[in-house]
């Protein structure tokens, strides 16, 4: 049982008491608020010591770094009265850090923010800096401790046993050497530091030193090399000490880190402000937030004690009048109203209820939702059945619909296109290569695909496809490439003469790349172009979205038409072509008839000579035939010609002489085989003697083979004249 279903003589003390009990929570809440306010502003004040401490501590330091110099004190006892003040500030500040932590709930929240550990940490690294670059400056020393204090020593003990010998270049090297000490010691400057190893070096190979004793030469050498290990410790020692110029080393880190200790007492003491004042407003707030409340309470109260009693019936009276006339939208009874009323305003919801999601799904019906469900109230619920009937029907009415428009669609889809590149083929059929290009850009963009080529059978070479025009990423591509049949996924398509339609391409299959750095398309489509069997070519498509077996249908429709026209613009090349070759030539042989007549009269004396040589010709060969011993060979090495000399010579038939080989006829000892006639048949003419044994006699023959070549240079047979030596 909620408020509003207690009796109405009730409601009025319950709601009263429930509202003096809130009032009482809300007074003790602002009272804490403005306690918690003033003990953070008590807080706030205390942590202005942290800003003076960090101040201070940097002051300190500044002071020690100053006077480092003026006394040996921290060089003897490694402090002074300046890093003893240094480390009290700190000390002091950490301290206060401390207790200012632990003192209330306004420190505490500071410190779970983050601004306790962040100025802890600032001061943990001061006093890490410090103690390194106390540290460091201790070891350095000054003219009297440290390592400067030993190089000073024995560069002096080095003056004290060259002072007894009258070697001036020794002398001098010792005072450049020792300027150069100082001027590094005092001024850190690099360039000193070379010049006093450089000097030392002089020194220590200075001829003069030989003339020395040999005690004297070791005790100055070994004075020599302690200098110059400490002249090394002290830079090593001032490069850790760094400097604040260059940013780098102890110096500049001590430095950044006071500074960083100050930004930090700074911030948490400006951040303990800013929390103090979050406080006292947020204390204000409520204080006058109590006091409008309390003023509205008791109107509000008296306003529900109304309102349980008449809101009621003026509700239920509105929702009977907006029901009779069937407004669509009807604000729903509230049920949280006296006991003497839930039933009623129940029932009526429900009701309501039931109207509401008829006439919601009736809507849903309209705008041809037929997912929406209905529930029935009951199995005697007739209008929801009817309504479920009606969505029955308007689905299957919607479904028929839906069908015959996408057929119709497909349709509209294929004719446009068919028509849109019929216009293409007979603008461009005088040219092959404008058709190519106006045929790939429109059927790339009609397709919405992003990348296409055309690829056509070179007359010359019916074997290979060339790239006729390609097309990729809104831009005409000129490349060059071509393709056998039978190879890759274009090669195949030609070869098989067949569609082909891939989802997954090979890993860098299209080359065609924009600089715009489009993705690289997921889909390919492959269309022979055929006319009557005859492959004319191959249409590939790369699209980023599978391609619709519609657009598949539509290519090959317009492949079948632009192979006729690809043959017709073929024909028109080469009648043209022809035509203009015809023309050209009348016009030559009209300049050339002169020159023919008079090269018919250079031509008949060149017959009659050319006749005259062929007479002497024959003679010649009849003139070998007759003197010696022929024969003719294949480019294989097989005898195809033999003369009658050859004959007697061996006593053998003509038939079985042709058809054999060299070493069939003279022995399987010759050294003319095949590798032998495939170096004739390179163009060489090779003399060979060589001993055979004819009808049982012994002959040395001399073997004179030389190649046969036809008008293109080829070796079309081998000739053979032999003569017999012995």
């Amino acid at each position: 049982m909620n408020l509003k279903q207690i009796h109405i003589k009730y409601r009025f003390y319950l709601q009263l008491a429930l509202f003096v009990l809130f009032m009482a929570c809300l007074a003790f809440s602002t009272y804490q608020l403005s306690q918690k306010a003033s003990r953070a502003q008590k807080s706030t004040l205390e942590l202005y010591s942290l800003v003076e401490e960090s101040e201070n501590a940097f002051i300190q330091y500044v002071s020690f770094l100053y006077n480092l110099n003026s006394t040996d004190e921290f060089y003897q006892t490694g402090s002074n009265s300046n890093t003893r003040a240094l480390q009290a500030s700190l000390q002091s500040l950490e301290d206060t850090l401390q207790v200012f932590s632990n003192k209330n709930r306004f420190a505490a929240r500071l410190a779970k923010l983050g601004w306790n550990d962040s100025l802890r940490n600032a001061l943990e690294a001061v006093q890490a800096n410090f103690q390194l670059t106390s540290l460091t400056l201790k070891e350095l020393g000054n003219k009297n401790s440290g390592q400067t204090g030993h190089a000073l020593a024995s560069s002096n003990q080095i003056k004290l046993l060259l002072r007894p010998y009258p070697y001036p270049s020794l002398h001098n090297e010792l005072a450049r050497l020792q300027f150069a000490e100082s001027e590094f010691i005092f001024s850190k400057d690099q360039q000193a530091y070379n010049d006093a190893l450089e000097h030392l070096e002089l020194l220590q190979y200075d001829p003069n030193l030989g003339m020395l004793d040999f005690s004297i030469q070791d005790e100055i050498q070994q004075h020599a090399e302690t200098y110059k290990n400490y002249l090394s410790l002290i830079q090593a020692s001032l490069n850790n000490l760094g400097s604040i110029a260059s940013g780098q080393g102890l110096l500049p880190d001590m430095e950044h880190s006071l500074r960083n200790l100050e930004n930090q007492a700074h911030n948490y003491q400006e951040h303990a402000q800013m929390e103090q004042e979050k406080y006292s407003r947020n204390a204000w707030l409520a204080g006058i937030f109590l006091l409008l409340l309390i003023a509205t309470g008791y109107l509000y109260q008296l306003y529900r004690f109304y309102a349980s009693v008449y809101n009621p019936l003026e509700s239920l009276s509105d929702f009977s009048v907006q029901l009779a006339k069937g407004h669509k939208k009807v604000t729903a009874l509230e049920t949280r109203v006296p006991a003497e009323y839930v039933h009623v305003f129940t029932h009526l919801n429900e009701v309501y209820q039931s109207i509401q999601k008829k006439r919601d799904f009736v809507d849903n019906l309209l705008k041809q939702n037929f997912d929406s469900e209905l529930t029935l109230q009951g199995k005697h619920d007739q209008f929801g059945k009817t309504l479920l009937a009606l969505k029955e029907s308007m689905r299957k009415a919607r479904n028929e619909e839906l069908k015959y428009a996408e057929e119709n669609q497909k349709r509209q889809y294929q004719n446009e296109g068919i028509a849109k590149f019929s216009e293409i083929m007979r603008s461009h059929s005088d040219s092959l290569s404008e058709l190519a290009d106006e045929f790939i850009k429109n059927i790339v963009r009609y397709l919405e695909a992003i990348q296409g080529g055309l690829f056509l059978i070179d007359e010359e070479k019916p074997e290979v496809m060339n790239l006729a025009a390609a097309f990729a990423y809104n831009r005409k591509k000129y490349l060059s490439r071509t393709i056998k049949i039978g190879e890759t996924l274009v090669g195949t398509c030609a070869q098989e003469k067949k569609t082909t339609h891939l989802n997954e391409l090979p890993e860098n299959y299209i080359e065609i790349t924009s600089g715009l750095g489009e993705t690289p398309p997921s889909n390919l489509l492959l269309v022979p172009i055929m006319h009557e069997e005859l492959l004319i070519g191959v249409l590939e498509m790369a699209s980023l979205k599978a391609f619709q077996s519609i657009q598949i249908q539509l290519c090959e429709k317009i492949c079948d038409s632009l192979a006729s026209t690809i043959i017709n613009a073929r024909i028109s090349t080469r009648t043209a072509a022809l035509l203009e070759k015809s023309q050209q030539q009348a016009a030559e042989m009209a300049e050339q008839e002169e020159e023919m007549r008079q090269n018919m009269e250079e031509l008949q004396a060149t017959q009659e000579e050319s006749q005259r040589r062929e007479e002497e010709l024959e003679g010649f060969l009849e003139a070998i035939d007759q003197s010696f011993y022929v024969l003719e060979y294949n480019t294989s090495g097989t005898i195809i010609k033999v003369n009658q000399r050859f004959l007697y010579l061996t006593n053998l038939s003509i038939d079985k002489i042709i058809g054999k080989t060299h070493r069939e006829i003279f022995g399987s000892k010759s050294k003319v085989d095949s590798a032998f006639f495939a170096k004739i048949a390179d163009g060489n003419i090779v003399d060979l003697t060589e001993v055979v044994i004819i009808n049982d006699k012994k002959l040395e023959l001399k073997n004179t083979f030389s190649p046969e070549k036809d008008r293109s240079g080829e070796t079309i047979k081998i000739l053979n004249i032999m003569t017999v030596i012995m």
